[in-house]
């Protein structure tokens, strides 16, 4: 970790990057709020959400393009020019009364801006290979998100003062002063960045896909990430499992709320304070396994991890079918603490194991997979809340986790047996 801390290269970026992440965390709270004072609020909510969904579509496109891309430096400082450009416009327009017309070009610019900082953190991906080294990739990743955690906190609370004490004009004109910050220090880095990549220039995917239609290539580039994953048997074994757990995890929060709904006991004090304090027990035990990576966690195996967290989820869910709080709360927490340990070590292990002119299409392809995983889950929830009890249904997630862990468990069987006959 101290390492990390010395690398002033690496802490630049990281600040550049949390600008950003400030501005449209602001952003995204006021323009929720904008949206009230419209007549009809709804229609406006509804175009918000949109806009936060759709880019989940864009991922992939965006790591190919930041595959393809030769000067990454230059156009990583284009989209932070982008982005200021657009929300200056945005700020513009809020100088007029509210109306739909306005939120419908926030939603648009927001939805812009998304895409864009995906593109640029795609093109980042490569140069981060020479700005952090192998062996401390691991460390730099957990530090980064428990920063971001702890940061995450403040940037709401902050928030939500300047929402009350700025207009919406001169939020959006904040937000854009955000990017023109990240820009100038993206500009004063550029010089450190230019003699990185003359030492050791970026290799470029030679699949120039000119010849090709885009749906086409898409297609060829994700069949492409499959076989490279194949390819990987502990990439294989991680990215299911992993793939598995987010799906799982991501419903904690709506079956608390249906459990709540079913039994009073299950509630302490209020429904709010419940859902809050489920919240921060979950924020808080993710920067613990992001410290406690670089030190409890370093030597252990990542499937080993993955292992700990559904025994873990097993231990929630039966907890939910028991109706008990505390019991679901305890093993969120460390449920939690071993996410946190987890998530930079697969992260590192991306890293280590993905050709680098490769790095943004494959990374792009896998962020995909899991976040399908979470909206394919949500979505089969949402029908289940409708006509199934919450006991039944943590019941059913319980088997899930199960399954999911014997799966894991044979697979990682497998893998050792193999490398035992190899030796």
């Amino acid at each position: 970790m101290k390492k990390v801390f010395s690398n002033k290269l690496y802490m630049a970026t990281f600040l550049s990057d949390m600008l950003s992440n400030f501005g449209d965390s602001l952003y995204y709270l006021a323009l929720m709020n904008y949206v009230l004072l419209l007549p009809k609020p709804e229609i406006g909510i509804s175009l918000v959400t949109l806009s936060e969904s759709l880019p989940i579509l864009t991922r992939f496109l965006m790591g190919i393009w930041a595959d393809k891309t030769k000067n990454k430096v230059d156009t990583i400082l284009g989209t932070q020019i982008f982005r200021l450009v657009i929300y200056v416009i945005v700020g513009l327009a809020m100088g007029f009364e509210p109306a739909l017309w306005i939120v419908l070009l926030a939603v648009v610019a927001n939805l812009f801006s998304d895409i864009s900082g995906q593109y640029e953190s795609y093109l980042f991906s490569p140069l981060s290979l020479r700005v952090v080294a192998d062996e401390d990739r691991e460390g730099a990743m957990a530090f980064r998100q428990a920063a971001s955690s702890i940061l995450q906190i403040g940037f709401q609370a902050s928030g939500a003062v300047l929402i009350a004490l700025m207009t919406y004009q001169n939020l959006a004109f904040f937000n854009a002063a955000t990017f023109l910050a990240s820009a100038l220090i993206m500009l004063g880095l550029r010089p450190a960045f230019t003699k990185l990549l003359k030492d050791n220039p970026i290799k470029l995917s030679t699949e120039t896909g000119s010849s090709k239609g885009l749906m086409r290539e898409i297609r060829g580039a994700f069949k492409g990430t499959l076989e490279t994953i194949n390819g990987i048997p502990v990439l294989k074994i991680s990215l299911f499992t992993i793939m598995g757990v987010n799906a799982i995890g991501s419903t904690l929060e709506i079956m608390v709320l249906t459990t709540i709904k079913d039994f009073k006991d299950f509630i302490i004090i209020n429904p709010a304070t419940t859902l809050a304090i489920v919240s921060i027990v979950f924020f808080v035990g993710n920067i613990l396994g992001s410290i406690l990576c670089t030190t409890l966690f370093k030597k252990v195996d990542l499937s080993l991890m993955v292992i700990l967290i559904l025994i873990l989820l097993i231990s929630f869910f039966t907890a939910m079918v028991l109706h008990n709080i505390y019991f679901a709360l305890l093993s969120l927490l460390v449920a939690a603490i071993a996410t946190g340990g987890v998530n930079p070590k697969f992260s590192a292990m991306i890293y280590h194991e993905i050709p680098e002119e490769k790095l943004a299409t494959i990374g792009s392809g896998i962020d995909t997979l899991l976040t399908l995983g979470m909206i394919v889950s949500r979505f089969a929830l949402s029908g289940l809340v409708v006509i199934l009890p919450a006991q039944v249904i943590s019941a059913l997630y319980l088997l899930l986790a199960l399954g999911l862990m014997v799966y894991t468990i044979k697979s990682r069987v497998k893998k050792n047996q193999v490398v035992t006959k190899l030796a």
